[in-house]
């Protein structure tokens, strides 16, 4: 059987998934896989195989990503492929509606993306990837000096407290929130990705803001390694990763905001070069 790996994802068109051949849905895209799948989660009971993507059940391994598992696909798989060769990995923090996830996988197989979490549940850490293909990284004119996009996810204060303070010190920033009610900042769905990386060509910095309990990097700080787009995070852990770079992140709530215009008036500092070949999805995929 041929060696390849898939990452499951919950849907191909966000972040960078549709980049990848080896990042999966786990379904047939048709009626009736849409009524049956819910259905088959709902009760826990094992989905029909005519229903799951043929490629996914093609791979050798299969890495479940935390937002995408569920008991009713796992069980399907698990009767296909040896347990070893199955995977989880955390891309968000572990609470108490994914943390039993783990039960079903061996603990070697276990991975996360943040650091605290991996100490805390001694699982293994691995660095949040991306992708080097297709990502559009045309020099547009520059349009704002910042941009945020995401849902709000009981954070609206945080995100409107600093979008305020950034407009105080008069720079042009854009903000994009699913589900908040500020008008200032609401939007009525998600950007298209391919949009967002567009809106992020024409901004100067990626503002970032986390969770509490988030020490891991998100995607938003692998788009500012890959784009070579200055960022603004909450992430105070940031500075353990091996990424980090002081000229290009500014850590809210760290770093003194009257140094900020400076932060952002001067270039992306393309001479902290590092090397992100692991980081490279078909690299890092393929070492699991």
């Amino acid at each position: 059987m041929k060696n390849d790996t898939a990452f499951i994802v919950l849907d191909k068109s966000m972040y960078f998934y549709d980049k990848e051949e080896k990042c999966i849905q786990p379904l047939n895209i048709c009626k009736n896989s849409k009524i049956i799948y819910p259905i088959c989660k709902k009760i826990n009971k094992q989905i029909p195989a005519r229903f799951v993507n043929k490629d996914l059940l093609k791979m050798n391994k299969l890495v479940f990503t935390d937002s995408a598992f569920s008991l009713s696909l796992f069980k399907l798989v698990s009767k296909m492929k040896e347990k070893e060769n199955l995977y989880l990995y955390f891309m968000n923090i572990i609470n108490s509606q994914n943390e039993h996830y783990m039960k079903y996988f061996m603990k070697k197989n276990i991975f996360t993306f943040d650091y605290l979490d991996a100490l805390k549940y001694g699982i293994n850490y691995k660095h949040t990837p991306y992708s080097r293909k297709g990502i559009n990284f045309a020099n547009e004119k520059i349009i704002y000096d910042t941009v945020f996009l995401g849902r709000m996810k009981n954070r609206e204060e945080s995100i409107v407290n600093i979008k305020n303070e950034l407009d105080k010190l008069g720079l042009n920033n854009r903000f994009m929130v699913l589900g908040a009610k500020d008008n200032s900042i609401k939007i009525d769905k998600l950007v298209n990705y391919n949009e967002y990386l567009r809106i992020l060509n024409q901004s100067k910095c990626i503002v970032e803001i986390n969770i509490a309990s988030q020490s891991g990097c998100s995607l938003r700080f692998m788009e500012s390694l890959f784009l070579q787009k200055k960022i603004i995070t909450t992430n105070k852990n940031i500075v353990n990763d091996p990424y980090y770079s002081k000229n290009n992140v500014f850590i809210w709530g760290v770093d003194d905001k009257k140094e900020l215009k400076k932060f952002l008036s001067l270039p992306y500092n393309v001479n902290y070069t590092v090397n992100l070949k692991d980081l490279y999805f078909d690299n890092w995929i393929e070492s699991f």
